[in-house]
């Protein structure tokens, strides 16, 4: 039977596989605790136990926890079973009846899943500089320091010795030259580049909860996502100031659903990146078609490549070293401070 204790926390006797796929149950007493969330389970009710043994013999952390569900088609002969899937492995565990497992599986969904309120959310600012004005000009975009920078190509009236030929005969070829921020100009704990613009907070086009698998262990881990028009980013939760890592939505070729690879996983779908692919468990269908369409709107909005300029090759070898200076000098100015 579950109850309730002293402490609102919920308890009863389950029936836990002793290791996975062995087919043997023990009967163990657990104990959802809130306060630390895990579910903890003793050899017997620790009112029942001498001192000394009034100690769980194991627990499950409720933060690791990617999915609970019936597990009847999975254990067909286990009366009242249910599945709770942890970082790579499955717990199975037998309630008394149906009606103590449709208990136990709500309030460990309700415990592990990590809601939200939409006022709650905050826009995660996207820290750029840029030097002049590139509503009307071709520019050169650059990362350093944390700082993603962007210049302006500026146009000189001839190319320097060494241009092609083609650009030698027309009077208005010219070479694209980014022009650095001097050093002196970095103030306090910002910097400031010339005629620089701090841009507008990156519009925030969707955000929340997921559970997303390792790159090198393949464990699963419970992640605050956020998609913004230039970058996709994940934090461990909507509280913390830095993402654990950022993706530039540039990188992103396609976002699908995930129909391989991960059979006992619901609602998952994959993004597929210049780099990698991301695998991200949703709380729900309509949570992970939401994902899947504003990534694939994105995607779509992208101008086509056919649009962008392309420079010289003298421009490309005038931009690629003043985009190395310049990195060094963000690199030294932030070191500073």
């Amino acid at each position: 039977m579950v109850y309730r204790d002293k402490l609102g926390q919920i308890c009863g006797f389950l029936n836990i596989e002793d290791e996975e796929n062995s087919g043997s149950f023990i009967r163990r007493y657990f104990v959802l605790k809130h306060s630390s969330a895990r579910l903890v389970y003793y050899q017997d009710n620790p009112i029942n136990l001498l001192p000394a043994w009034n100690t769980p013999v194991g627990e499950i952390s409720l933060q690791y926890i990617s999915m609970v569900s019936d597990a009847k088609q999975i254990r067909p002969h286990v009366n009242s079973c249910f599945v709770i899937n942890v970082s790579g492995r499955r717990y199975f565990l037998e309630a008394e009846n149906e009606q103590d497992k449709l208990q136990w599986m709500e309030e460990l969904i309700n415990a592990s899943k990590i809601t939200v309120p939409q006022s709650g959310v905050k826009s995660v600012k996207s820290t750029e500089w840029v030097a002049g004005d590139i509503s009307q000009h071709s520019y050169v975009t650059d990362i350093a320091g944390g700082v993603v920078l962007k210049m302006p190509i500026q146009h000189t009236e001839e190319c320097s010795a060494g241009s092609s030929g083609e650009a030698e005969a027309s009077p208005t070829a010219s070479c694209m030259k980014p022009q650095p921020p001097s050093p002196q100009q970095a103030c306090g704990d910002r910097l400031a580049w010339p005629d620089a613009t701090v841009l507008s907070d990156d519009t925030v086009v969707k955000s929340g909860y997921g559970v997303k698998q390792g790159a090198l262990r393949k464990s699963w881990k419970r992640r605050f996502f956020v998609l913004q028009e230039n970058q996709f980013s994940y934090y461990k939760s909507e509280n913390d100031q830095h993402p654990i890592r950022s993706i530039p939505t540039s990188d992103i070729l396609e976002a699908n659903i995930s129909t391989s690879g991960h059979p006992n996983r619901e609602n998952l779908f994959e993004f597929v990146t210049t780099k990698r692919t991301f695998y991200i468990q949703c709380d729900s269908p309509e949570e992970m078609h939401s994902w899947i369409g504003q990534i694939r709107a994105l995607i779509s909005s992208r101008k086509p490549p056919s649009s962008v300029p392309v420079p010289h090759s003298c421009d490309v070898s005038v931009a690629s070293k003043t985009v190395w200076a310049l990195k060094k000098t963000v690199q030294s100015l932030t070191s500073m401070h």
